[in-house]
């Protein structure tokens, strides 16, 4: 973000405390990402979220792990129901966008 030229730009003061507050909140977004990664997801969970969110069908995901198609269907209930989401791309993006799940697709502007 820039604010160069404009007449309401911020002084040096508002930059840094801007900079402070924008630290703090990538620091605890990350600490929760990382609450969320340990605590809300059981490992099975995240791994076909992962799958999921790399484009997998269901059945897919069941194939890669070496489970059952419904297994598969149950933890992903319990991802929606965790994520208070309640549908496939509606949890998969909440769990992008907090880090908890990354997929190879994903880039981020700043990396």
């Amino acid at each position: 973000m820039s604010f160069s030229g404009r007449p309401d730009a911020p002084t040096r003061a508002e930059l840094a405390a801007l900079n402070a507050v924008a630290g703090l909140y990538h620091s605890q977004r990350l600490q929760l990402s990382s609450e969320l990664e340990k605590n809300l997801l059981t490992p099975a969970e995240l791994k076909y979220a992962h799958w999921i969110a790399e484009g997998k069908s269901a059945q897919d995901t069941a194939d890669i792990c070496g489970v059952s198609e419904v297994a598969v269907r149950k933890r992903l209930g319990e991802v929606y129901e965790k994520t208070g989401e309640n549908g496939r791309i509606r949890a998969i993006v909440k769990l992008v966008g907090l880090g908890v799940v990354r997929p190879d697709w994903f880039r981020p502007n700043d990396q």
